[in-house]
């Protein structure tokens, strides 16, 4: 399952031969805003451990580039999103996306057992294993 942040990294990597600048930011948000989305889904579970949900929400502020769906003129240029913004200008790479696949492997070094199964570190392995399970047991 950890293929799912090696996909993204990849993917984050074509962009940045393809693109520069505010447009590279873009498309790596909307790589980024995925992930946030599947993310959020999965830490915000009952059983999700409170310690490892409190990292990954705090990498996602710290670490997000900021763009947002929607608003009006495609970049929010605030302050803290620049050091993300940096970062994948120089290393090439999204940060986010780098942090949170690690913080996931702690998720499934540590072998949580949930109502649905174990944790993994693929959050959207871990929903879909969840939103199964909610169906088999709605009948």
């Amino acid at each position: 399952m950890s293929s799912y942040f090696d996909e993204a990294t990849r993917t984050v990597s074509d962009l940045c031969q393809q693109h520069h600048g505010m447009e590279l930011v873009k498309k790596v948000a909307e790589v980024e805003n995925e992930i946030i989305e599947q993310v959020n889904l999965n830490t915000g579970d009952r059983e999700f451990p409170a310690d490892l949900r409190e990292k990954i929400q705090s990498c996602i502020a710290q670490w997000n580039v900021g763009w947002e769906k929607g608003r009006p003129g495609g970049i929010e240029a605030v302050e803290w999103h620049k050091k993300a913004w940096d970062w994948l200008f120089t290393v090439k790479t999204s940060r986010l996306i780098d942090d949170l696949h690690s913080l996931y492997h702690q998720v499934a070094s540590r072998r949580i057992k949930t109502r649905f199964g174990m944790l993994y570190d693929s959050p959207r392995g871990n929903n879909k294993m969840r939103d199964e399970w909610d169906k088999e047991q709605s009948g």
